[in-house]
């Protein structure tokens, strides 16, 4: 079943623009962000442009530093919650530089300026078996020598393919589900401060992952691999930057082509796509939207492997769920002559133009007999036990997905 995602703004799709009125009561820092970013909206130059981003992204830089997620939260809902065309643009303006006040800097160190960046380099992965994830060393790689090579020829081949040639750069040895991820601005610029003050320095910095949770089991789901990275001030990060000739898209094939035998031992078992390693949120997003297609179509193999249940048997409710906007479709499989769901799938939405055309598309790549619609909008509605998002039935009930008591379940581990 698929989980949902992480309730932050970070890594979700955007908030629908829903009229509210303004919290009476903001923090001083939270209504200087938004005073901030109202000028910048504003500006009517790329000089007064570049005067506000820096007043915004340090000030963002100091709360995060704090910990005061709170206040940029609060600036971020109110910008989000009014009914004025212009906070909505402000909105937009705030998160796209705390984005970048988390994920990058510049910094002096030794008298020497470096501007520095986190990236992400995201796998969609889908299988019958449990996705890996967790220390490298505990993934299909079995020791210590052999994790630092594959480390060591990950990062020869970030650098052979997507880095410029002055780029430095130092990798967390964790392969990341979703779950696992910094979620709030603190904790990503956390990471991404400890990780690019590494590869300026070149040393390797240690990590507790005790506790970050477990990854769920899911028939499809993304895997990361974070690295942070560091160049001279000014000089370009990445190659299609070094070279306007080169683009991102032949990166990403010679990425891929490198990258994949090597993260094949990373993933046993499992069928994935290599995306192009890029900025920390944006890869968060693009890998959300592109396991979508692939949660569907691993569900519907799942059903027919597992209960021997022919796609043109299967019928499938693709329901909006949200209050005054659609934020994600929950998918429903109902196998033939049952009621109850068996199986569910989430399908975020991240852009007001989004409907079900995709999903019902794939649903009939997949040969799915039945697609059922219902009409309006259902609440995101979650089991209060388990805490597991609940899924139409064909009565446009929610209910809990439940998985026949004699029948092969879950995703084993791969061995």
């Amino acid at each position: 079943m698929k989980r949902s995602r992480p309730k932050s703004a970070l890594l979700q799709p955007a908030k629908p623009k829903q009229p509210k009125r303004r919290t009476a009561r903001l923090a001083r820092d939270a209504q200087q962000l938004i005073t901030l970013a109202a000028h910048c909206t504003k500006a009517g130059s790329r000089y007064e442009d570049i005067f506000w981003e820096r007043e915004i992204i340090a000030l963002g830089s100091k709360l995060m530093a704090a910990g005061q997620d709170s206040v940029i939260e609060a600036a971020l809902d109110s910008t989000l919650d009014s009914s004025l065309e212009s906070d909505l643009d402000t909105h937009e303006t705030l998160i796209s530089f705390c984005e970048a006040a988390a994920e990058c800097s510049s910094v002096d160190v030794n008298g020497a300026s470096f501007d520095t960046l986190l990236i992400a380099m995201p796998m969609v992965a889908w299988s019958r078996y449990a996705i890996a994830s967790g220390p490298l060393s505990m993934t299909a790689v079995k020791s210590d020598t052999v994790t630092n090579k594959t480390v060591g020829a990950l990062l020869a081949a970030l650098h052979t393919h997507i880095l410029a040639k002055d780029a430095q750069a130092c990798m967390s040895p964790y392969l990341y589900s979703i779950d696992q991820m910094p979620i709030s601005f603190s904790g990503v610029h956390k990471l991404a401060q400890k990780l690019t003050h590494a590869a300026i320095n070149n040393t390797q910095p240690s990590f507790d992952y005790a506790k970050l949770p477990a990854a769920a089991d899911l028939l499809a789901d993304v895997r990361f691999l974070i690295a942070g990275v560091s160049v001279p001030e000014g000089a370009p990060l990445f190659r299609w930057q070094a070279d306007v000739a080169i683009n991102r898209d032949a990166c990403a094939a010679t990425w891929t082509t490198e990258a994949k035998p090597l993260m094949a031992g990373l993933l046993p078992g499992c069928e994935f796509e290599c995306l192009l390693p890029d900025a920390y949120f944006v890869s968060c997003r693009e890998a959300d939207r592109r396991v979508r297609p692939y949660a569907i179509r691993s569900a519907v193999a799942f059903l027919e492997t597992s209960l021997k249940v022919k796609p043109e048997k299967v019928h499938a409710v693709v329901a909006a769920v949200g209050e005054k906007a659609v934020t994600e479709f929950r998918i429903s499989f109902i196998t033939p002559g049952q009621s109850d769901v068996v199986h569910g799938s989430i399908w975020p939405v991240f852009s007001a133009e989004e409907d079900e055309s995709e999903i019902i598309r794939v649903l009939r790549e997949c040969k799915v007999g039945n697609i059922i619609t219902p009409e309006g909008m259902f609440d995101a509605e979650h089991c209060d036990d388990c805490g597991a998002p609940l899924f139409a039935n064909a009565d446009s009930e929610m209910v809990h997905p439940a998985w026949p008591d004699d029948a092969e379940h879950a995703a084993a581990h791969y061995h």
